[in-house]
């Protein structure tokens, strides 16, 4: 099993300070993995197809984690793949499609709860898998990497998902 990374936030002061431990959850083999969640979710058709692109990320996230899933839904790539002037195909066959998917995994399992906990004084850092991201809270709303966490704690038996309504974006 591998060790669990911190999570590192950061306020508005720059000072670096570890997150709280997170409440250790059982595991149930009863639960969907990650990966049968998003690949059953006709929401999430354009995520699956990146995924089943990566074999690398594939593998990771069927592994045992916990791992946290920042899960954008379909508009959400539409959206992106517009403004970014790109084709499905040209997404798909980007060499930047593996760091931009691991944008959106946390090698640990963080509940909505403990997020907004994180951020109630202020905008925190994130280490995804990918690169920093800024969780932060706008009105009563989650955000993590410009997205709007939209359905939170989707509990999977490796971890959890948060569906957003946006592609993540690093620091």
């Amino acid at each position: 099993m591998k060790e669990r990374e911190e999570v590192v936030a950061s306020g508005d002061d720059m000072e670096k300070e570890a997150m709280p431990p997170l409440e250790p959850m059982p595991v149930s083999e009863d639960l969907p993995s990650l990966l049968e969640i998003a690949s059953s979710n006709p929401d999430f058709t354009l995520l699956n197809a990146a995924v089943s692109t990566q074999p690398d990320i594939v593998e990771l996230i069927q592994g045992d984690g916990p791992f946290t899933i920042f899960a954008p839904v379909n508009s959400a790539f539409e959206n992106w793949l517009e403004e970014n002037n790109l084709s499905a195909e040209e997404a798909l066959a980007s060499p930047t499609l593996p760091d931009i998917l691991k944008r959106h995994v946390l090698g640990t399992r963080l509940l909505a709860k403990d997020a907004l906990a994180a951020v109630a004084d202020g905008p925190i850092e994130l280490d995804t898998l990918g690169a920093k991201v800024v969780a932060e809270k706008k009105g009563d709303d989650l955000y993590i990497g410009g997205a709007k966490v939209i359905a939170t704690d989707v509990m999977a038996s490796n971890g959890v998902v948060h569906v957003v309504d946006g592609v993540v974006e690093g620091v």
